[in-house]
């Protein structure tokens, strides 16, 4: 059996470890083979055999405070610039 993407945005994520647990839930979820998950961009990719629902997924990660939504083309030009701000890096110093 063949498998395919579901390409999602991922809202909240915000350092290398929300990757991980979206990653790990995702992977917990029927159907779902492999996940790559990209803070940076907000971007998923789920690798499934069974197309999993949007809701399943959305429950999986719900309780760790993230949503998601279907990957649009305009989330990839918004991923490519900045969106941190000067608050955010002072937050980090």
């Amino acid at each position: 059996m063949t498998t395919q993407k579901l390409d999602l945005k991922i809202h909240g994520m915000h350092c290398g470890s929300c990757e991980v647990l979206i990653e790990q839930r995702f992977k917990h979820v029927h159907g779902v083979t492999r996940v790559k998950v990209d803070y940076a961009s907000g971007k998923a990719e789920v690798h499934y055999q069974k197309e999993p629902r949007l809701e399943e997924l959305q429950n999986a990660i719900k309780g760790d405070g993230y949503s998601l939504s279907p990957w649009e083309e305009k989330d990839k030009a918004a991923s490519s610039a900045s969106t941190h701000t000067a608050k955010d890096y002072l937050e980090i110093g």
